[in-house]
């Protein structure tokens, strides 16, 4: 299975990439990995330095390639004044999961001088 991700904000370095519970990679922005994933329903968990994780299913019916692009968004919801000159600005981030066909994953990393292998 690829998960390929595009690059989004935050800018974090990296996405830790769970499989049933066990870490299985780390995904940078405009980069991919190859994890191998079994047959079965799967619990996809996707985890960003301490901000709250994301996790979805995946039911993977036979040994074949799958594809899936992750991107995000983050959207300002609010700010709130802490002491003189100081403010906390509340953030909302956003994170996709959209499995694709195998010419969509090609274009996405392509986009960042990269091919599938």
């Amino acid at each position: 299975m690829y998960f390929i991700r595009k690059s989004y904000p935050p800018y974090v370095r990296e996405l830790r990439l769970n499989v049933n519970g066990n870490l299985v990679a780390t995904i940078s922005n405009n980069d991919f990995v190859a994890v191998n994933v079994p047959v079965g329903r799967n619990t996809i968990l996707l985890e960003v330095n301490d901000g709250k994780p994301f996790s979805f299913q995946m039911p993977i019916d036979r040994a074949e390639p799958k594809y899936v692009i992750l991107t995000g968004d983050v959207k300002k919801v609010g700010q709130a004044m802490t002491g003189y000159r100081e403010f906390t600005v509340y953030l909302n981030w956003i994170l996709r999961a959209n499995p694709v066909s195998r010419s969509e994953a090609e274009s996405a990393v392509a986009e960042f001088g990269k091919r599938l292998e």
